[in-house]
Protein backbone atom coordinates (compact mmCIF):
# COMPACT_ATOMS: atom_id res chain seq x y z
CA UNK A 1 0.00 0.00 0.00
CA UNK A 2 1.11 3.34 -1.02
CA UNK A 3 1.89 5.85 1.83
CA UNK A 4 -0.01 9.20 1.70
CA UNK A 5 2.40 11.81 3.05
CA UNK A 6 1.01 14.70 5.06
CA UNK A 7 4.13 16.94 5.35
CA UNK A 8 6.30 17.85 2.50
CA UNK A 9 10.66 18.35 3.34
CA UNK A 10 11.85 21.62 2.23
CA UNK A 11 15.47 21.01 -0.07
CA UNK A 12 17.82 24.37 0.57
CA UNK A 13 20.01 24.78 -2.43
CA UNK A 14 23.42 25.24 -1.00
CA UNK A 15 26.04 27.37 -2.79
CA UNK A 16 28.12 25.84 -5.30
CA UNK A 17 26.80 22.60 -4.68
CA UNK A 18 25.11 20.58 -7.58
CA UNK A 19 21.60 19.37 -7.44
CA UNK A 20 19.98 16.85 -9.73
CA UNK A 21 16.14 17.89 -9.95
CA UNK A 22 12.64 16.97 -11.19
CA UNK A 23 10.26 19.88 -11.37
CA UNK A 24 6.81 18.43 -10.48
CA UNK A 25 4.70 20.51 -10.49
CA UNK A 26 3.96 24.46 -11.07
CA UNK A 27 5.59 26.92 -9.60
CA UNK A 28 3.37 27.83 -6.75
CA UNK A 29 3.19 31.03 -3.89
CA UNK A 30 4.21 28.92 -0.66
CA UNK A 31 2.35 29.33 2.42
CA UNK A 32 4.40 31.32 4.89
CA UNK A 33 2.73 34.46 6.49
CA UNK A 34 4.12 37.81 5.56
CA UNK A 35 6.96 39.16 7.74
CA UNK A 36 8.28 42.53 7.74
CA UNK A 37 11.92 42.73 6.03
CA UNK A 38 14.62 44.53 6.99
CA UNK A 39 13.13 47.55 5.77
CA UNK A 40 9.95 47.27 7.71
CA UNK A 41 7.85 46.61 4.75
CA UNK A 42 6.03 42.78 4.12
CA UNK A 43 7.98 40.52 2.06
CA UNK A 44 5.68 38.80 0.07
CA UNK A 45 5.33 34.55 0.72
CA UNK A 46 8.01 32.77 -1.25
CA UNK A 47 7.88 30.87 -4.91
CA UNK A 48 7.91 26.84 -4.28
CA UNK A 49 8.08 24.32 -6.67
CA UNK A 50 7.78 20.69 -5.83
CA UNK A 51 10.96 18.60 -7.19
CA UNK A 52 12.14 14.80 -6.48
CA UNK A 53 15.81 14.68 -6.35
CA UNK A 54 17.29 12.17 -9.63
CA UNK A 55 20.43 10.72 -10.36
CA UNK A 56 22.52 12.50 -12.69
CA UNK A 57 20.91 11.21 -15.93
CA UNK A 58 17.91 12.28 -14.50
CA UNK A 59 16.26 8.50 -13.64
CA UNK A 60 14.84 7.85 -10.66
CA UNK A 61 16.82 7.13 -7.34
CA UNK A 62 15.63 3.62 -6.11
CA UNK A 63 13.07 3.88 -3.04
CA UNK A 64 12.45 7.29 -3.62
CA UNK A 65 8.82 6.75 -3.79
CA UNK A 66 9.03 6.34 0.27
CA UNK A 67 10.26 9.91 1.21
CA UNK A 68 7.99 12.34 1.64
CA UNK A 69 7.04 14.55 -1.12
CA UNK A 70 10.10 17.71 -1.29
CA UNK A 71 10.24 21.45 -2.75
CA UNK A 72 12.47 24.47 -3.04
CA UNK A 73 12.17 27.60 -2.14
CA UNK A 74 12.89 29.59 -5.80
CA UNK A 75 14.09 33.61 -6.31
CA UNK A 76 13.55 35.23 -9.13
CA UNK A 77 16.16 34.74 -10.83
CA UNK A 78 15.78 31.12 -11.24
CA UNK A 79 12.32 31.37 -12.07
CA UNK A 80 13.18 33.74 -14.76
CA UNK A 81 15.86 31.09 -16.39
CA UNK A 82 13.41 28.37 -15.82
CA UNK A 83 10.21 30.25 -17.46
CA UNK A 84 12.12 32.09 -20.22
CA UNK A 85 13.29 28.69 -21.33
CA UNK A 86 9.94 26.81 -20.81
CA UNK A 87 7.38 28.84 -21.26
CA UNK A 88 3.92 28.05 -20.42
CA UNK A 89 4.72 25.23 -17.53
CA UNK A 90 6.56 23.42 -19.76
CA UNK A 91 9.09 22.59 -17.59
CA UNK A 92 6.92 20.38 -15.21
CA UNK A 93 8.28 16.95 -15.76
CA UNK A 94 11.77 18.02 -16.87
CA UNK A 95 14.96 17.29 -14.71
CA UNK A 96 17.50 20.16 -14.18
CA UNK A 97 20.98 20.19 -12.52
CA UNK A 98 21.18 23.42 -10.84
CA UNK A 99 24.16 24.96 -9.34
CA UNK A 100 23.55 28.14 -6.71
CA UNK A 101 26.32 30.82 -7.17
CA UNK A 102 27.14 33.19 -4.36
CA UNK A 103 26.10 36.59 -4.57
CA UNK A 104 28.16 38.94 -6.15
CA UNK A 105 29.38 41.93 -4.14
CA UNK A 106 27.08 44.48 -3.94
CA UNK A 107 23.99 42.63 -5.55
CA UNK A 108 21.15 41.07 -3.20
CA UNK A 109 20.66 37.92 -5.15
CA UNK A 110 22.14 34.26 -5.92
CA UNK A 111 22.82 33.60 -9.56
CA UNK A 112 22.14 30.44 -10.97
CA UNK A 113 23.81 27.59 -13.38
CA UNK A 114 21.09 25.79 -14.96
CA UNK A 115 21.19 22.53 -17.43
CA UNK A 116 18.55 20.29 -18.76
CA UNK A 117 19.31 16.85 -17.97
CA UNK A 118 17.97 14.52 -21.06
Amino acid sequence: MATKFLTKNSLKLFCETSYYLRFDGKFYKGTAQAKAGADGKNMEAPTCVDVTVVNSDGSAIANAGETAPTYIIVNKVLQDTITTSFPDNKYVGKSFLIIKHEKTAGKNYNLFDVGVIG
